[in-house]
């Protein structure tokens, strides 16, 4: 939106200048050539407002401004080009970056148990690095995430196979691929064997945690998330049952 402003307020303050300037060279009368530049004006006004409209050419103009965006910008294009089909990579390139990232967690519904094994990895190191992202996962508050400085700081192996994971989802969404399957009620007695193995305390824990839901506090929403995601790492076949559950989640939250 800050943007936005920028840049309609410099396109219409060169609009001006260029109407104004191609009327008194080509217009000699004053009033006339008054008139003529702010006819000028609105059309060149009309014209940058349609280019700047454009998802592409917007995105590439914010990278101007803000310098976390290039890196965003760099990261997508990564991504776009790890599809495998030409015309894919098209179709995704044309979308807006908003319309993308529903794309992306829509496919995370699709993605096979492996390709889930692998996001859940990543989630798990970026949940380590950024306590807001890691409560976040549970209460749905990623206010205060800064995806920029998580990006920075995972290793080179983590990004790589985050863009793969993403690019696999975008691509699965772009065709149209069926959704993995999945009831609600597949996920209940993973979580209850996975309760089953704490202790007393972890145990009250948990319970205030799952009562509290979204409003729970952020060190504990925190904890819970994290064991919910390391259980594939002990028993894979509840641990997948867990991770279906939180693509499923995203998937719905990609399809608003």
């Amino acid at each position: 939106m800050i943007e936005g402003a920028i840049f309609g307020g410099i396109i219409g303050f060169f609009a001006w200048l260029i109407g104004i300037g191609i009327a008194k060279v080509f217009v000699k009368d004053k009033k006339r050539a008054k008139k003529v530049g702010q006819f000028i004006f609105i059309i060149l006004l009309s014209s940058g407002i349609t280019i700047i409209n454009n998802p592409n050419i917007k995105q590439k103009l914010a990278v101007l401004i803000n310098p976390d965006l290039a890196i965003m910008a760099e990261e997508e294009d990564k991504l776009i080009n790890l599809i495998s089909d030409p015309k894919l990579q098209e179709e995704a390139r044309n979308l807006s970056n908003l319309d993308r990232q529903k794309f992306v967690m829509r496919g995370l519904g699709k993605l096979s148990d492996e390709e889930l094994i692998g996001w859940n990895s990543v989630r798990i190191n970026m949940a380590n690095y950024s306590p807001d992202l890691c409560s976040g996962l549970w209460t749905g508050d990623m206010s205060g995430v800064d995806l920029v400085d998580i990006l920075k700081n995972l290793s080179e192996a983590d990004k790589l196979g985050w863009l793969k994971i993403s690019a696999s989802a975008l691509e699965y969404e772009l065709t149209d691929k069926p959704p993995f399957e999945f009831k609600q009620e597949m996920v209940q007695p993973s979580i209850s064997h996975l309760v089953s193995t704490f202790s007393d305390e972890e145990k009250s824990r948990a319970q205030l945690v799952f009562s509290q839901g979204q409003s729970a506090d952020k060190t504990d929403a925190c904890w819970m998330i994290k064991q919910m995601m390391g259980l594939v790492n002990t028993e894979k076949s509840h641990g997948i049952n867990i991770i279906k559950y939180l693509a499923w989640v995203s998937a719905q939250a990609g399809a608003k």
